[in-house]
């Protein structure tokens, strides 16, 4: 289960990254790489 949400939130940081084309504030930077760097570490490492 660790993994499908490692795998999830990975992707959605992936389309925020997307998203960050656009213009952007400090917090979508913030919580994009969050995501992807969560992401990873749960799918992964657990």
């Amino acid at each position: 289960m660790k993994r499908l949400f490692g795998l999830c939130l990975f992707w959605l940081g992936i389309g925020m990254a997307v998203f960050l084309l656009l213009p952007t504030t400090f917090w979508s930077v913030v919580v994009t790489f969050s995501c992807i760097i969560a992401g990873y570490y749960l799918f992964c490492f657990c």
